[in-house]
């Protein structure tokens, strides 16, 4: 959910016209009866765009967590990547051709934030944030990556 977010939020949650994916428990083609441990997805855009994901809870990385984000476009690119494997720290920057531009770098107080935002929305009477909706369309989308896993592993069984 949170790396399908990090992906789509950007580019400002385009259609998603068509899927592609793959699960894995224990390095073996997941099945409707496992917990997948590994899931890579292709993600055809509407304008043309294509993004590939990949997410694991169990990768042998060496470190707690491999989080990183890279968006590359004709008049130049960004990414976004956890810090010596935090869950909290990430490193923010923008790539003219070959240079790098660092934006931004935890460590960052995100949560104390967050916390403080929802405290004063409800504080304003606010109760429905209608941005809210966009996370519909983003399970949707997980929804459309277990079908099309399902499917790929119908076609090619172990």
């Amino acid at each position: 959910m949170h790396v399908l977010d990090m992906a789509l939020r950007p580019l400002g949650y385009p259609e998603v016209t068509g899927v592609e994916a793959h699960l894995f428990a224990q390095g073996r083609p997941a099945t409707s009866a496992d917990v997948e441990d590994y899931a890579v997805a292709t993600l055809r855009l509407a304008g043309g765009g294509v993004i590939r994901l990949a997410c694991s809870w169990k990768l042998q990385a060496g470190c707690d967590a491999v989080i990183s984000c890279d968006f590359h476009g004709t008049e130049g690119g960004a990414s976004m990547r956890n810090l010596e494997g935090s869950f909290y720290d990430f490193e923010a920057c923008r790539h003219h051709g070959n240079r790098t531009e660092q934006l931004t770098a935890g460590p960052d107080d995100w949560g104390g934030r967050a916390a403080l935002n929802f405290a004063r929305r409800l504080a304003d009477g606010q109760r429905f944030d209608p941005a809210a909706e966009e996370l519909v369309g983003l399970h949707d989308c997980i929804d459309r990556i277990y079908a099309a896993a399902d499917l790929a592993a119908s076609r090619d069984p172990v």
